[in-house]
């Protein structure tokens, strides 16, 4: 197994035969390696829409985090009380969902971010 490719993460077990002789097992671990599952929604405005991003890597991921692309600053993306937006993220997979829209601020890049105790990654 080639150790640089993202999807190499995980269990590897070794039978030896005859089988009485043993198993063991190794495992490698990668830094995340982060699919964006839904890249891109057309809606109108008022509408809402859905983004999300899925992970299968080892070890599994423990913080996500969404934020937009901008020319001045990136704008990392938060749940917020008005409702604006909501995150909602589990080991291998995030969505954000994006309430309200306007499509004068809205429209733009947005890009999750998984990290694990391996390192980090992302998707647009």
């Amino acid at each position: 197994v080639a150790m640089d490719e993202e999807d190499s993460s995980g269990e590897y077990v070794c039978i030896f035969l005859p089988e009485h002789l043993g198993r063991r097992s190794i495992t490698v671990k990668g830094r995340p390696h982060i699919k964006a599952v839904k890249k891109s929604e057309h809606a109108t405005e008022g509408e809402s829409v859905m983004l999300a991003c899925k992970s299968t890597s080892f070890p599994p991921v423990t913080d996500w985090f969404w934020y937009k692309i901008s020319e001045s600053a990136d704008q990392v993306i938060t749940n917020t009380s008005q409702g604006k937006f909501l995150v909602t993220s589990s080991e291998s997979k995030t969505e954000l969902r994006i309430s309200k829209l306007d499509l004068t601020t809205d429209p733009g890049q947005y890009v999750c971010n998984g990290t694990s105790t391996a390192g980090s990654g992302q998707a647009v």
